[in-house]
């Protein structure tokens, strides 16, 4: 066998190799075109299926459109005339009206309006327009303004005050007062004490003013013995 002929076996051998394993290769990695066809006509399908209802709400959607458009100016020249009211005060103010968190609107498709009320769902009487209510609320901020003017003067008068009633540790009314009361403590404990010594002298007193009445007696008797005695 010449040199030509041997690598032209090994080629071939070669190649065959190859072959088989990209014959295999394959084989084990094929792909199942009906399955993948079923499932791209199920996506299809699906789609499809959507298709008519998106349209349909497309159409929907529109038409409210149009409907909201074709209303649109008469709710500007509305909105217009509810504003300049709220700001003018010609009429009584009424609020939106919701139920359950939904706006609520009238037959001609306008937002209904009805009476303000507060929390406990009464009504409240709004007198006055926007410029009246500003008025009024400048007003009662300025009020307010005045008030805590008022009180931190309050507090700086009673800061002033307490600092000069002190805390009765050195300084103060307090420590004055409680040395007025100390003092005044031990003047009564020291009256106590000398009560009885003064009971004490009285009684010494009573005692010595009888023994001076009777030497005073005797002393009177003993001078008329002595004139009754004389010649």
């Amino acid at each position: 066998m010449s040199r030509a002929g041997r690598i032209a076996v090994f080629v071939n051998l070669a190649l065959s190799l190859i072959f088989a394993c990209w014959a295999y290769s394959l084989y084990y990695n094929r792909f199942d075109y009906d399955v993948i066809k079923k499932a791209h006509d199920d996506q299809k399908s699906a789609v499809e299926k959507t298709i008519d209802p998106a349209e349909k709400n497309l159409v929907a959607a529109r038409a409210a459109l149009n409907s909201v458009e074709t209303k649109r100016p008469a709710l500007l020249a509305w909105y217009k005339k509810e504003l300049e009211n709220l700001r003018n005060g010609k009429e009584p103010v009424q609020a939106l009206v919701f139920v359950n968190g939904d706006l609520q609107v009238d037959a001609r498709g306008y937002p209904q309006l009805g009476p303000i009320t507060n929390s406990a769902n009464q009504p409240i009487t709004v007198q006055g327009n926007l410029a009246a209510l500003q008025d009024k609320f400048k007003k009662t901020e300025a009020d307010i303004r005045d008030a805590l003017k008022k009180t931190d003067a309050v507090v700086r008068e009673i800061m002033k005050l307490t600092q000069v009633i002190g805390n009765g540790k050195g300084t103060g009314l307090r420590w004055d007062l409680d040395q007025q009361q100390l003092a005044e403590k031990r003047s009564l404990n020291e009256q106590e004490f000398l009560e009885p010594l003064l009971y004490n002298r009285l009684a010494e007193l009573a005692i010595l003013g009888k023994r001076h009445t009777s030497l005073e007696a005797r002393l009177k008797e003993v001078e008329t013995s002595t004139v009754t005695q004389k010649p």
